[in-house]
């Protein structure tokens, strides 16, 4: 699925439920799109929806900063709603593409949960945008899915609808989720470039202690990561938007946009990744975080700090 990765991070970029008798299925999706068959999807006793807040973790933050040596820092700026602690607006800026910007709006419903986030990518220069909309899909008051369709304008182009991601969850019954399945393909659902699950388990602490990734194409890129955690709060907690689009965002090392960064309460100090079906031995990346007071001010690697890289978070109060 390697092809399925390179597809989601230059892009940027999952519906539905089904009862049993002890737990409710999600019902399949009207239309399924062209991939493998999505197993059956656990709805929770109890409805947690934290990926459908849309809240800061532990304090407004206003930025991230990616301090970059001799370089200007990569950025994340955030907007909150009025009054309230729930993201709004949130600017990706890279000093490397300076005739562009990717602005994501947030948008809630009734139910002060996430309806839809529009992502729009603005190139000055090539006079291109290419736009994702990322629709929340509930059941009885529960997340089951997000679906995120792409249109691509450009001069002669006018809205083109490309690319069409997906993520199903199944949950716990303690209302964490215990799994996504994410899909990636093209609009005309003639073309699949990936089916990918991941599956977690937590502590007791509410932190996800692994993560099983497994690609529908081929074992090859199958991985099992496992955690450990400091004391401090994670502050990226709650900030999701699809799976495709998380390493995108802010955090510390990739394994941990599989999950423990947008799911976990505390902050990841080690990550150990394994191959699942090789003998290859397993690798170990190390983080460390300055605190003040119960929140998070710096992060980074302890490999890409000693060559001058940090996160670096600023907070409205």
């Amino acid at each position: 699925m390697k092809n399925y990765s390179l597809f989601l991070i230059l892009l940027l970029g999952l519906t539905g439920c089904i009862p049993t008798a002890d737990e409710q299925e999600f019902p399949a999706p009207s239309q399924p799109p062209f991939m493998a068959q999505l197993p059956k999807l656990y709805r929770p006793d109890v409805i947690l929806n934290e990926l459908a807040k849309g809240d800061f973790h532990n304090g407004i933050m206003t930025s991230i900063d990616l301090v970059i040596p001799a370089s200007p820092p990569r950025q994340w700026l955030f907007e909150a709603v009025a009054s309230t602690n729930k993201i709004h607006k949130m600017v990706l800026l890279n000093p490397y593409y300076t005739c562009e910007d990717t602005k994501f709006t947030f948008i809630y419903n009734k139910k002060k949960l996430i309806e839809e986030i529009i992502s729009v990518r603005e190139n000055s220069c090539l006079d291109f945008v290419n736009k994702w909309i990322y629709t929340y899909n509930y059941e009885e008051g529960l997340l089951v899915s997000i679906t995120g369709r792409n249109y691509f304008t450009s001069a002669g182009i006018a809205g083109e609808n490309y690319f069409v991601c997906d993520n199903y969850f199944s949950y716990y019954p303690n209302g964490k989720i215990a799994t996504i399945y994410s899909t990636f393909r093209d609009v005309s659902q003639t073309g699949e470039y990936g089916f990918q699950k991941k599956s977690f388990i937590y502590d007791d602490k509410g932190n996800i202690t692994e993560v099983k990734r497994e690609e529908f194409h081929d074992s090859q890129y199958d991985e099992k990561y496992t955690f450990e955690y400091d004391e401090s709060i994670n502050p990226l907690k709650n900030i999701y938007i699809i799976s495709s689009v998380q390493a995108a965002l802010p955090g510390y090392g990739y394994a941990s946009s599989l999950g423990p960064r947008f799911l976990s309460k505390n902050s990841v100090k080690s990550i150990k990744t394994e191959k699942l079906y090789n003998n290859r031995p397993p690798e170990f990346e190390y983080f460390d975080y300055t605190t003040f007071g119960n929140r998070v001010k710096d992060f980074g690697s302890v490999k890409t700090t000693a060559r001058g890289y940090r996160y670096v978070l600023s907070y409205s109060n």
